[in-house]
């Protein structure tokens, strides 16, 4: 089985790197609070099946996570890792919503695996839209960070947190998308 890097993106400490954030019917969402719960509830789950995973503590941003990976791993990283970054998305239209994966420029047949079956599970979980296995071209930034640790990784984008609708199917089905997405995390380090 595959060693599994997972990380929240960005931080849940006020003042630090917290992402992108929404007020929606008078309750405002952080990306790094979110994404930080989503990889604590992943963990034990993780850890029963027996996945060897190192999890970022939240309080980083992702310079300095990434420079801990680095010095945590060293050159014992390779290709059988996976790292994953979780991540909600933003749009200053709030009709604009759905779940995507970014996989690297140059991905290989692992990472487009891992990244359908981790976006189908969310889509499935939550009923969101899928917005396909994206190049990382195709993002905001054309080059992330993420995809330059020195093994195989994808970023998911759980759904967007400025869309309504979205937020509404995440409140309401969060901890099946938890199960779904461990569960889809096990079976893709399982090949």
């Amino acid at each position: 089985m595959r060693k599994l890097i997972l990380s929240a993106g960005h931080t849940n400490v006020p003042g630090k790197d917290r992402g992108a954030s929404a007020t929606i019917d008078g309750k405002t969402w952080y990306e790094g609070d979110e994404a930080a719960r989503i990889v604590a509830d992943l963990y034990p789950i993780l850890i029963r099946n027996n996945v060897d995973v190192y999890v970022d503590d939240y309080k980083n941003a992702l310079a300095d996570t990434l420079a801990t990976i680095k010095r945590v791993f060293g050159s014992k990283l390779r290709q059988d890792t996976l790292a994953v970054e979780i991540h909600f998305n933003a749009s200053q239209n709030p009709e604009v919503g759905g779940s995507e994966v970014i996989i690297p420029q140059s991905a290989t047949g692992y990472e487009k695996q891992a990244a359908e079956y981790t976006l189908g599970a969310i889509c499935s979980a939550l009923k969101t839209k899928s917005r396909g296995v994206r190049d990382e071209s195709e993002t905001f930034r054309k080059r992330l960070g993420w995809m330059r640790i020195p093994c195989e990784t994808i970023l998911i984008e759980v759904c967007f947190m400025t869309s309504k609708q979205d937020m509404a199917k995440y409140e309401t089905s969060y901890r099946a998308m938890v199960s779904s997405l461990a569960a889809a995390i096990v079976s893709t380090l399982s090949k």
